[in-house]
């Protein structure tokens, strides 16, 4: 006799529910055990009615979500009907209190919802856990909702459900101390998109959609796969959007005590869709300053972070902290804080090339990206150094220099060596009309002191980098320069996957006409990367620092862009 899996699932006589208990039932050998309210309903009858594979049943029992008896009394007709395990809770009932604001809620309604959405999940786990323990591999999934992540309540407005978002926050904290008090088991929280219910339909309209865009047999298959390939490693003790696989935010941090500082600029009216701009060195989030209020008045919503090291952003002092692949997790983090879609990318020299690997590391996130000033720089078939890089490319010698002690120490001795290294990055030179800084050398630190303004930059707008750059000086700037052996060894398993590797969204690289260390023609054979197109632009005359050189030649790049973006 074949082997039963057993699966509890509770609130089967509707949606998500009633959708994973069809999906156990058409397997062979599956025992599915649903709670309900009531066993007379017409979606109860209907699920009766379905048809199971060979070996698998259903059997049904009595659970008010708001009773603390019920729960031990179905574990006696569980044991009664001869299950002596339980190998996949679902614990899905839940409930949506009216939507009333902070000001006028009721303690009723907070009370109500935190007995159907938190504390039935803490009943029901007393009740299962013996059940599961003689399970050779318990796992156990909540379903909870973004509207319980703290870290997004600012930026999705979650705040205008206090009830319901308080109690998700409330089951969030519970999943995660059974993962760590339960060793044993697999225990994972999982927001499973808006889905086509009577209450993901209302949130989507109040959003500005028709519907919401997930049906209820997507979000079943994507709940199903998801606790397959739970493991205590990857999904259990963290929250989980299943439509991309990515970790939801309990907070606001970015993990590890990691904090990022971000402007979001939103639109009137409802956004077309969300433009996250990431800056290079040495900028901040403020690099984009003539970017933002165009991409504003086209109704696009803007997300735009100082990136690690810099301005209001940690600045942790390991080069192992400031890698592609962490810092892709850093802004995937903070894409999920903001939108539940995906989102189009733009970068701008370091922040250009991260968002090349943002798209490899989290391509569920993106759908269209835009670079300035850097191309596409594929994985490296090996462990590489950046001297060893430097003797590839040549034009980027200065940055040994950056890499080393040695230019944070020359920038930072004083305010007057920090000011006169930010207007030397910007072009700034002497009264002899002698530069701060090339491209063959790095920094001269005799003449930073005799540098005092830029032509890129107001008195007021250098006033203020400077005061940002002192919070942690410039070991945290630098240290993006420190990451090319550590960037190739964490990308090494990336080309096991990727042998014929092509984007699978649209692109676009613009290059500026006078860059000394990244000219035009690296963009050379750019095609071949991306399956659907790649635009290359050029903007004569421009130096590194496009964005604000030229920015309506830069700004009519982007718009373009996204035009044609939202066209497809």
């Amino acid at each position: 006799m074949a082997e039963q899996t057993v699966v509890f699932i509770s609130g089967v006589s509707s949606g998500i529910g009633k959708g994973l208990a069809e999906h156990y039932l058409s397997k062979p050998n599956h025992t599915v055990i649903g709670s309900v309210r009531n066993s007379g309903s017409s979606a109860v009858v209907e699920l009766k009615a379905t048809k199971s594979a060979s070996g698998s049943k259903l059997l049904l029992v009595h659970i008010e979500n708001t009773s603390p008896d019920d729960p031990k009394k179905a574990i006696a007709d569980i044991k009664a009907s001869g299950i002596d395990h339980i190998d996949i809770v679902f614990a899905n009932a839940g409930g949506s209190p009216p939507v009333v604001d902070l000001e006028n809620v009721s303690s009723e309604d907070m009370i109500t919802s935190f007995q159907t959405n938190a504390l039935s999940t803490l009943v029901l786990f007393q009740a299962l856990r013996p059940l599961l323990q003689a399970s050779k591999n318990p796992k156990w999934a909540s379903i909870s909702s973004i509207g319980g992540s703290i870290g997004t309540m600012g930026t999705l407005d979650t705040w205008f459900t206090p009830a319901y978002g308080a109690s998700k926050a409330a089951l969030n904290w519970l999943v995660r101390a059974i993962h760590c008090s339960q060793p044993w088991m697999i225990t994972a929280a999982f927001h499973p998109g808006i889905v086509q219910t009577g209450p993901g339909n209302w949130i989507a309209r109040q959003i500005g959609m028709e519907q919401a865009p997930t049906t209820i047999n997507d979000s079943v298959l994507n709940l199903v796969t998801k606790l397959e390939e739970a493991t205590r490693d990857n999904y259990s003790g963290k929250f989980t959007n299943v439509i991309d696989g990515n970790e939801l935010p309990w907070y606001s941090n970015v993990g590890d005590g990691i904090a990022y500082h971000y402007m979001l600029a939103k639109p009137q009216g409802i956004a077309l869709a969300t433009v996250v701009l990431l800056h290079g060195w040495p900028d901040l989030g403020m690099g984009w300053r003539f970017q933002v209020p165009h991409l504003m008045s086209l109704g696009f919503q803007v997300v735009i972070p100082d990136m690690l090291g810099y301005g209001q952003t940690s600045s942790p002092s390991s080069p192992e902290e400031y890698s592609m692949k962490t810092t892709s997790g850093h802004i995937a983090h903070i894409i999920q804080e903001v939108t539940p879609e995906p989102i189009i990318l733009g970068g701008h020299d370091w922040g250009a090339f991260l968002a090349w690997r943002m798209a490899i590391y989290y391509p569920n996130l993106i759908r269209g990206i835009f670079s300035f000033c850097i191309p596409f720089f594929p994985p490296h078939p090996r462990v590489i150094t950046l001297e060893e890089f430097v003797e590839q490319l040549p034009d980027f010698k200065y940055q040994l220099q950056l890499a080393s002690p040695i230019a944070e120490t020359l920038g930072g001795k004083s305010e007057a060596t920090l000011r006169g290294f930010l207007c030397s990055m910007y072009g700034g030179v002497t009264s002899e009309g002698l530069p701060g800084f090339d491209v063959s050398t790095g920094v001269f630190g005799e003449r930073l002191e005799k540098i005092h303004s830029t032509p890129l930059m107001t008195s007021e707008i250098l006033d203020h980098y400077v005061e940002e750059y002192s919070r942690n000086g410039l070991h945290g700037p630098m240290n993006w320069y420190r990451t090319m052996s550590i960037n190739s060894k964490e990308e090494l398993p990336l080309l096991e996957s990727m042998p014929d590797f092509k984007f699978q969204i649209p692109g676009m690289i613009v290059m500026a006409g006078e860059d000394p260390a990244l000219p035009p023609s690296m963009t050379a054979g750019q095609e071949v990367y991306f399956a659907v197109g790649l635009r290359k632009e050029i903007i004569p005359g421009a130096s590194h620092w496009v964005l604000i050189h030229f920015p309506q030649e830069a700004n009519k790049y982007i718009e373009d862009f996204l035009k044609g973006l939202l066209e497809l």
